[in-house]
């Protein structure tokens, strides 16, 4: 319990800096000022320093899978990217488990509605956005990922710029956390706001 708060108010503060951070600088290079080593939702300090070197081949698989899955809005190839261990959705929630998030898909709320359906989004959240699929599927888009280490086991941050001219809210950051496990990388957190 206290571990899960830590790393909601780690979350917290990792967040606030995301918009910030359109550099394409690797994590270590930019100041995320109270960052700790140990966060479970960032890259830390171990992350490399050269960011030009090349993301590897199952990271940039990951990218692609990921895109095509909310792209297509393929809730079945979203799902087997989420860690059996449940995820983080959102700043202010609790870790949802993966079976919670199913549920939320079967039911076209919450996460499915965020993922991929505008309309059921502007209605949960009385604003006029987008889903990450209308904003993928009808802007430009740029990948970046940073690699990092969390509990001695590799994590990737997978952020999308997005910029969709059919949308009113101007360019979006959307950002993806993912830790390598033993069945490789899956999703463990969706820090948004």
């Amino acid at each position: 319990m206290f571990r899960d708060t830590i790393a909601l108010l780690l979350l917290l503060g990792w967040v606030a800096v995301l918009p910030s951070c359109t550099n394409r600088n690797s994590a270590s290079e930019r100041e995320i000022a109270g960052k700790s080593p140990n966060s479970p939702l960032g890259a830390t300090k171990d992350a490399p320093k050269d960011n030009k070197a090349p993301v590897p081949g199952d990271l940039e698989k990951l990218e692609q899978s990921f895109v095509l899955a909310i792209k297509a809005k393929d809730t079945e190839a979203f799902l087997r990217l989420v860690s059996d261990g449940g995820m983080y959705l959102g700043v202010d929630a609790e870790k949802s488990s993966k079976k919670a998030i199913a549920n939320q898909i079967g039911a076209r709320k919450e996460i499915y509605c965020l993922l991929f359906e505008s309309a059921c989004l502007r209605a949960e959240t009385r604003r006029d956005t987008c889903s990450y699929s209308q904003l993928l599927s009808d802007g430009d888009e740029e990948h970046r990922t940073t690699l990092g280490n969390f509990d001695n086991r590799a994590q990737a941050e997978l952020t999308v710029m997005v910029r969709n001219y059919k949308c009113n809210s101007g360019p979006e950051s959307l950002s993806l956390i993912f830790n390598h496990e033993p069945s490789g990388w899956k999703l463990v957190a969706i820090p948004y706001t």
